[in-house]
């Protein structure tokens, strides 16, 4: 991981988050080494949230990896067929991890307003750019850059602090799809963070229980659901090459 200096460190998800902007775009880039963040991001996807009145509304956002279909869409987290080895715990685990094959969506949403954008930003050319990637240590590196005349119509306000805000929602983590190391669903509205996703999210992964193919109705499936993360911090348009604080 190359040394950079930071905007910012959030102890409990183990993100540390740098915002940077050119003329045109604003770039935010954190990692994390915390696999249980990295988890719900891969799953999940992140939200990033833009509030340019400085508080903490969610009506602007990128959300990158976007999955319409859910499960169905989940990454492709297999360790390579030749490696011969399963997901268990110690440094094998972390040797497969860093040898994984990651396929990410490309698919990203943008939201402001009553006002939605769908994009594919490995299909067509827009002014969005996101990438996720595993350095050598393990650590899950995002970048996400966003237009900065859809954040201020107006006009660039440089020197005007405005709130981002970094969201992962939790995953409902169960027992029978775990052989790849980042099994899950996505929570529903009570397992995650508050505005994620519309209409929670499903239990589904096509591994029915009994003849109903499913938990029964109004009993939760079994599985533990992880925590979602949500950080927010106030941050300004700074010179072109120069880190924000």
């Amino acid at each position: 991981m190359e040394t950079a200096a930071f905007s910012g460190y959030d102890k409990k998800s183990g993100i540390r988050w740098k915002v940077s902007n050119d003329e045109n775009s604003l770039f935010l880039e954190f990692d994390t080494d915390n696999r249980g963040v990295q988890r719900n991001i891969l799953i999940a996807g992140v939200k990033i949230y833009i509030d340019t009145t400085g508080k903490k509304k969610e009506g602007m956002y990128l959300h990158y990896p976007y999955r319409e279909g859910g499960m169905r869409e989940r990454p492709d987290m297999r360790p390579p067929q030749d490696e011969g080895m399963e997901f268990g715990a110690g440094p094998d685990r972390q040797q497969a991890v860093q040898r994984m094959t990651i396929r990410i969506p490309g698919k990203a949403l943008w939201v402001s307003g009553d006002g939605e954008y769908h994009m594919d930003l490995q299909l067509e050319k827009t002014d969005f750019s996101g990438s996720i990637a595993f350095d050598s240590a393990g650590y899950l590196i995002y970048h996400a850059s966003i237009p900065l005349k859809l954040i201020f119509p107006a006009g660039r306000s440089r020197g005007i602090p405005f709130a981002c805000g970094i969201a992962a929602e939790g995953i409902i983590r169960s027992p029978g799809i775990e052989s790849d190391g980042f099994g899950g669903t996505r929570g529903s509205g009570q397992g995650g963070f508050p505005g994620s996703g519309q209409g929670g999210g499903n239990y589904g992964g096509g591994q029915g229980r009994g003849q109903g193919g499913g938990p029964p109705a109004g009993q939760r499936p079994s599985g533990s659901i992880s925590s979602g993360t949500e950080i927010w911090f106030q941050t300004e348009l700074a010179k072109p090459g120069i880190t924000n604080h």
